[in-house]
C-alpha cells in the first residue's frame, strides 16, 4: 500500500550503463505487484530514460541529464547556482571572520564570507501552524522573512501531492496546474530555506500569526499616542 515508491542506481558503480541496465530490470519486476504511476526511477545515464518512460514510469530522474542542465544554466542566466544548490542539500560549517570585521575586509574577503553566510542555510519541508490556516502564501513568505529570516519558496498539497515552486507565478512541479497566491489550508507544508532545523520545530507550533499581532500593538500604539497628543491640545 505504499503511496510511492523509488527504484534506485548506484552512482558510485563502476559499468554506469550496465548498472541502470540492472536497475531497469529491477523496475520491470514491480509492474506485476504495483502501478508504475508510483514508481519513481533514478538512473545514471539518459541512455535507458526513454524506455523506463515507456513503460510508465511516473518519475525518471538522470543525474548525468541533469548535471548538463545545471551546469548549462550556470554558464548562461544563474551563475552560482550550482554552489547554492549543492550548499542548500548538505550541511556545511564554513569558518569565517567575524562580521564586525566586515567593513575592513578586502573584496575578495567580503566575497568568502559572503559564501561562508550563505552555508549555513539548508532546504527544509516546514509543517505550517494552525494560525496560519487561511492566510495568503504572499503574506506568509513576507511576515516569516521578516521576522524571522525563513524564507518560504513553495508549498506541498497534501491533499493532492502537488508541489508548488512560488506559486505566485503558477509554477508546478508537476505540471498539474497551477494557483495563483493561494491561501494555506489544513495538512499543506511548505518548502523553506533556514539555517536552523530547531527554529522551525518552534515555528510550527506559534500560537498566533506574529506580524498580525506586531501590527495590531503598533495601532495601537500609535492611537494611544494620538489620544494623548489631541488631549493635550485640548487642555492648552
Amino acid at each position: 500500500d505504499a503511496r510511492a515508491i523509488f527504484v534506485l542506481s548506484n552512482p558510485w558503480a563502476m559499468h554506469l550503463v550496465e548498472e541502470d541496465r540492472r536497475t531497469i530490470v529491477r523496475c520491470l519486476g514491480l509492474r506485476k505487484f504495483v502501478s508504475m504511476k508510483r514508481v519513481s526511477l533514478q538512473l545514471n545515464t539518459d541512455t535507458a530514460k526513454s524506455l523506463a518512460l515507456s513503460f510508465g514510469c511516473d518519475q525518471v530522474l538522470c543525474f548525468n541529464e541533469l548535471k548538463v542542465k545545471v551546469l548549462a544554466k550556470s554558464c548562461t542566466t544563474c551563475p552560482g547556482i550550482i554552489a547554492l544548490l549543492v550548499n542548500l542539500g548538505r550541511t556545511c560549517e564554513v569558518a569565517y571572520r567575524d562580521p564586525k570585521d566586515a567593513p575592513s575586509m578586502s573584496d575578495a574577503e567580503r566575497r568568502f564570507f559572503e559564501y561562508a553566510q550563505g552555508t549555513r542555510y539548508e532546504l527544509y519541508r516546514f509543517d505550517f501552524p494552525k494560525c496560519f490556516h487561511g492566510e495568503s502564501f504572499q503574506e506568509v513568505v513576507m511576515g516569516l522573512y521578516e521576522c524571522f529570516g525563513v524564507l518560504v519558496i513553495g508549498i506541498i498539497k497534501e491533499n493532492s501531492d502537488n508541489i508548488y515552486l512560488n506559486p505566485l507565478n503558477g509554477t508546478s512541479l508537476d505540471r498539474l496546474g497551477s494557483c495563483n497566491d493561494p491561501c494555506i489550508e489544513a495538512d499543506d507544508h511548505g518548502i523553506v530555506i533556514a539555517q536552523d532545523p530547531d527554529q522551525l520545530k518552534l515555528l510550527s507550533g506559534l500560537p498566533a500569526v506574529p506580524w498580525i499581532v506586531e501590527r495590531a500593538e503598533n495601532v495601537s500604539k500609535s492611537t494611544l499616542s494620538s489620544a494623548t497628543t489631541n488631549d493635550g491640545g485640548k487642555g492648552r
